[in-house]
Formats: structure tokens, sequence, C-alpha cells
């Protein structure tokens, strides 16, 4: 019988019918599959070819251990935070975990949109610490990246809103990446709010700002979300003024006339 070796596995693999097993990925019995008799690992072909042989979110090939096989690398997945309860998938050169569900449908490679950031943001499969640029709390894992910007991001927070209204300030605020040089404090917690990290602000009041977490509260905020920016129905406001400036100047030349 022929073997044959795969990345993912380190024991060779012989391709044949069996029933009595039940595929790792898809835990259906029966078929054609990949089986190792070391180990009594076995996969439909489908299924590998689906799961296993094209590329990883890391780029690199993934191998199948169980907790009691490799502990050291936790008993996470990296990617959903759910428990490992049965195989995994674990790269070692990342040392990053992957359960069955991550692995049949995984993070985007790259996430551009431009409604929040103008640069495409490439994800960095790592367990590392970083500071997100966008609601300055520290992430543990798997940021996204801007390049160009040196900014890193959670999943999540690149979908943040831009421009809300809280019913706590009577101006709508936007969404900055960072505030620059100051002595900032939250508007709504009255704690401080680090300068280089994102916050929202208001363009009338340009002393004032918000932790993102703090005005995006179910009791501050409606969920809601406007398209303009501040700035651009400020200018279109000023705009307004002054043409009834224009208007009460004209009706006044008018009165004035005898």
């Amino acid at each position: 019988m022929t073997e044959k070796k795969f990345p993912f596995h380190d024991h060779p693999l012989a391709y044949e019918k069996l029933d009595r097993f039940s595929c790792i990925l898809c835990k259906k019995k029966g078929g054609f599959g990949y089986f190792c008799d070391k180990c009594y690992f076995w996969g439909h072909k489908e299924c590998i070819k689906r799961s296993l042989l094209h590329p990883s979110p890391c780029k690199h090939s993934l191998k199948i251990y169980t907790l009691e096989a490799l502990g050291y690398a936790g008993d996470h997945c990296h990617f959903c935070r759910d428990y490992l309860l049965d195989d995994f998938f674990h790269c070692l050169i990342c040392n990053i975990n992957m359960d069955l569900k991550c692995l049949k449908d995984p993070p985007p490679s790259s996430i551009y949109h431009p409604k929040n950031h103008m640069h495409m943001l490439t994800l960095l499969p790592r367990v590392v610490t970083f500071t997100c640029n966008a609601c300055s709390v520290e992430g543990k894992r798997n940021p996204y990246v801007c390049l160009e910007c040196n900014l890193m991001f959670h999943k999540d927070c690149i979908y943040l809103p831009r421009v809300i209204s809280i019913n706590c300030h009577d101006h709508r605020i936007s969404r900055i990446f960072h505030l620059g040089l100051g002595d900032w404090k939250c508007g709504i917690c009255r704690q401080k709010i680090s300068c280089s990290h994102g916050a929202f602000t208001c363009l009338r009041c340009p002393s004032l700002a918000f932790h993102l977490k703090c005005a995006m509260k179910d009791d501050v905020w409606d969920g809601k979300e406007f398209e303009a920016e501040p700035k651009e129905e400020l200018e279109d406001e000023l705009e307004d003024d002054s043409e009834k400036e224009i208007e009460d100047d004209s009706s006044e030349e008018e009165i004035e006339e005898p």
C-alpha cells in the first residue's frame, strides 16, 4: 500500500477505504481517505484538501495535535477564544492554535475598509501584546496592522462608528486615531485618555474628548451612526448663517429706502 507524507501530520498516510473511523475534520464515518496506522489519524481526501492543503492564516503548515500531546500551547483557540475540546491545529512557528471551526472559516488575511482607514490592514496571526490604536485597549493576539501607518487594531475595532451622537453632549462627535499632546480626560468617566490613542472628539468643543468605550455604552449612545463628519456639517451651518446674514442685510437695506 502506497503511503504519502503530508506537512500537517508527522507520519506517512495511506489512502484507503475505512468504515470504522470518523474523519477528523467532518466527523463522519466511512469513505475513502488517508489513514495513519501509528496514531489512527483518518480523514476524508476532500476534507483534507479543503481544510489542510491551502495556506493557513499564518501562511505556514498547521499540524494536528491533542491537548495531551501539546499541553504548552494552551487550551484556547487563538482566534475565536473557544476552549479546545477535540483535536486542534497548531503552527509551531507562530505558536498559535486553531480549532476546527476557525480552520473551516478562517479570519480574512487582509481587510480594506476605507470608511475608517485609507490603507489595507493585514492580519498578524501571532500571540503578541499590543495596544489598539482605535479603542486604546490592550490586545493579546492577532492584530490587524497598517504597514504604512504603523497602526494596530482589534478586528472588531476596524468597524467602529466614525460619527455618533451621545445623550450627554449637544453636538455630534467624531472618532480620531490619536488626540495629540494635552492633558486629556474623558467627558464621561473623567479618567485620563492617552494622547497617542483613539477617542471621540467634538469639533465645536476642542478641549473635550471621550473614551470610545464610554461613548458607545448602551445608556449613552443610541447605536446610530452618521455619515457626515461634524466638520462638514459645521461648514454647512456656517454657510447657512452667512446666507442668513446676507438676507438680513438685504432686508435692512430695503427698509431704509424712502
